[in-house]
């Protein structure tokens, strides 16, 4: 009859190193033959002792888990196995050259080039950001994923608000370690039980930042309106801040994408690009009317070419990369926000008037003058609201005609 092999977790006492710690490995046993698959793991017979106490704390905690996973694959492998069991069929299996799967750096980087080459950029620059954050807090050249336990998180987090650093951007670093995590736990490199995110005394809460609404009043708008712009420059900017404005709030990216294709009577349609990879399956198409001033700015700062497959604006170029996109978009982004400075200063406006505030403002605005939160949802291409992600396929002309009616008539709208 097949006796099963037996596992483990084994310290060798009788191997200390200079500094009193000792490997740890996982140890199987078959037919009074006994094999050692070495851990990372190094410990004193103290810290070792330590994981078996009933209620062991960090990092005896995760190095536990970390070795009880270890132990639970052995024990399936082997029971998979049943009575063709042998060494080799095993270690087959059980033995993997771990490499960079656990390298938290690693993995990191070469998630930012994934996202590089699928064209996601500003993601895949946020992920070397955070890379490069994290290796300024942890100077050693490997971070694997069972040291990102709950004391180590906190650290980080009390390390980078000490540089100045706010909650905003602490959480989109972390989201982003957090992605490795779950992708580690996915891919059976960590075992989830030493998931460290999450509520409660036990897990590490990724923080926010407080995202305040802030929204121009009317009478701030009226006086950016009529703004009389000192140079090309301003007069350019401030067109293009009003064209986001006319057209319910649309972003500077995707004003830079928008082609004549889009153009259908007096209507443009689009697809949001932030959420484009997400819904393949199922577009969500934002539209918003030409009205006059609509018209007007195409006119003005528009591309004389009328070919469907030409940009509307001459903010990019046809047959560029995504690096070069990226890097134009940013550079008009900086060149609108920095000019409409000058404008709010010049009003004596205290609010910043950059592109985001331009978004909110209008949906303030449309939100005053009885327009539905469906149909501004619809309109900002917002995807967390699930009754409105489909709304706008549904919405009629006379709707979109409507909130750029109500946009573009200014003397006419409801105070913010």
């Amino acid at each position: 009859m097949f006796k099963s092999p037996s596992t483990s977790i084994y310290i060798d006492r009788y191997h200390p190193k200079s500094d009193g710690k000792c490997a740890v490995s996982l140890r199987v046993t078959y037919n009074r033959n006994k094999r050692y698959y070495p851990t990372k793991y190094k410990l004193t017979p103290d810290e070792f002792s330590k994981m078996f106490t009933p209620k062991p704390r960090d990092p005896f905690k995760t190095y536990l888990a970390v070795l009880a996973a270890e132990e639970r694959k052995a024990t399936d492998i082997i029971e998979d196995l049943k009575d063709g069991f042998t060494w080799a069929l095993f270690e087959k299996r059980f033995v993997r050259k771990t490499g960079d799967s656990e390298n938290l750096f690693a993995l990191m980087e070469e998630r930012a080039k994934e996202l590089k080459e699928e064209g996601r950029i500003g993601t895949g620059i946020s992920f070397e950001c955070a890379l490069s954050s994290l290796k300024g807090f942890y100077t050693k050249p490997i971070l694997t994923l069972d040291e990102l336990n709950v004391p180590f998180l906190q650290g980080y987090k009390k390390w980078m608000g000490s540089n100045g650093k706010s909650n905003a951007t602490i959480g989109i670093y972390l989201r982003n370690v957090r992605y490795i995590f779950n992708k580690g736990i996915a891919d059976g490199v960590v075992p989830k039980e030493i998931y460290p995110f999450g509520s409660g005394t036990d897990k590490f809460t990724i923080p926010t930042g407080r995202n305040i609404k802030k929204a121009l009043p009317l009478s701030e708008v009226s006086e950016i309106i009529n703004y009389m712009a000192k140079t090309d420059s301003q007069a350019k900017a401030k067109d293009f801040w009003l064209f986001s404005f006319y057209a319910s709030g649309i972003n500077i990216k995707d004003i830079a994408l928008l082609k004549f294709k889009n153009i259908v009577d007096d209507i443009i349609n689009f697809e949001r690009a932030k959420t484009k990879r997400a819904n393949e399956d199922k577009p969500i198409i934002i539209r918003f009317a030409i009205t006059p001033e609509v018209k007007r700015i195409i006119s003005k700062w528009g591309n004389k070419s009328i070919n469907p497959n030409d940009y509307i604006f001459p903010i990019l170029r046809n047959n560029i990369t995504p690096e070069q996109e990226y890097k134009l978009i940013q550079l008009f982004t900086r060149f609108m926000n920095n000019h409409m400075d000058d404008i709010r200063k010049d009003l004596g406006i205290s609010t910043k008037v950059t592109t985001y505030v331009c978004r909110h403002t209008a949906s303030t605005i449309l939100r005053n003058n009885n327009v539905t939160v469906e149909e501004i949802s619809a309109g900002l291409g917002h995807k967390d609201i699930k009754t409105t992600q489909n709304y706008l396929a549904g919405l009629e002309n006379d709707s979109i005609r409507k909130m750029g009616n109500i946009l573009s008539n200014h003397s006419q709208l409801k105070a913010v």
